[in-house]
């Protein structure tokens, strides 16, 4: 749903390996957006520990990924413009258990350097909180314009190497 705002907090006490995860930031098309923010404390401290969610980038930036966000098995993924520093494309499902039901979520969409490199870490799990997470994967986006010239890359070294060879 656009427009709708769902915002919570959690005050829970975890492994201090949570405290290395970056700040997150997702864009799942249709104007949906994850934010995540962590603030380990120890004490008192925790008291008045607030978060400072990433700010809602809107400046398109000339990359593209696929997007969307399912609680099925299926997700139609539609390609939309990334914004801000988001130059990496993710793809994450998992499952969680809520009360012995199994949940399934497909999360596809834009983000960035850093949170592509904690998904590919291994680290999914503590950006998405689920219990499973059955696929996850984070690719750089070629911009539009680079296209075409990257295509070609790939040839390049052939085409040197039937050289040496002749």
């Amino acid at each position: 749903m656009e427009g709708r705002k769902i915002r919570t907090v959690e005050k829970t006490c975890d492994s201090s390996k949570v405290c290395s995860t970056p700040s997150a930031y997702f864009y799942l098309g249709l104007g949906r957006t994850f934010r995540m923010y962590l603030v380990c404390c120890t004490g008192d401290n925790c008291k008045n520990a607030k978060p400072k969610l990433p700010q809602v980038e809107k400046k398109v930036n000339g990359k593209q990924c696929p997007t969307c966000y399912s609680s099925s098995d299926v997700c139609h993924a539609k390609v939309v413009n990334c914004t801000g520093l988001e130059s990496y494309c993710f793809d994450v499902a998992t499952t969680t258990y809520i009360n012995g039901q199994r949940q399934r979520s497909i999360m596809k969409g834009c983000t960035t350097k850093s949170i592509c490199a904690s998904i590919n870490r291994g680290q999914a799990d503590l950006l998405t909180g689920a219990d499973v997470v059955e696929k996850a994967t984070c690719t750089p986006e070629i911009s539009r314009g680079s296209q075409s010239s990257a295509l070609l890359l790939p040839t390049i070294p052939v085409l040197l190497l039937q050289k040496i060879l002749l």
